[in-house]
């Protein structure tokens, strides 16, 4: 995996991190997405291949290595992906996994947007 600038911009203080939930939280959460069937809202939406569960799953172990905290929150998508999100006192984060092996950041910090894709493998 090539080394993200999203580990630079999710390093949060201590008030933050405790908002945060714990990681083998966050891993608890995806498990249960990976059982989701689609229509999970009642909107028709289509749930998480387990295949795009694995790469969150993954993802989520490669930010535990890095040393990136833990989101505030994890969830699926209304089109089939899954989402990690930070809210950050200087703006918000998010990762989007769309496939096993592939994420994309976006972020709102400090009044400025910027967008990245993250790749394992």
């Amino acid at each position: 995996m090539s080394t993200p600038t999203i580990a630079k911009s999710l390093s949060i203080d201590r008030a933050e991190q405790n908002k945060s939930l714990p990681w083998d939280e966050v891993i608890d959460e995806l498990l249960r997405i990976r059982i989701l069937k689609d229509d999970w809202d009642g909107e028709g939406s289509p749930a998480p291949e387990p295949c795009i569960v694995d790469g969150a799953i993954a993802f989520a172990q490669y930010f535990v290595a890095t040393g990136i905290s833990p989101p505030h929150r994890a969830h699926a998508g209304v089109n089939g992906t899954i989402y990690f999100e930070w809210y950050l006192p200087q703006g918000y984060r998010e990762v989007e996994v769309l496939a096993p092996d592939r994420a994309e950041s976006r972020s709102i910090l400090a009044g400025v947007e910027s967008n990245e894709t993250i790749h394992i493998g």
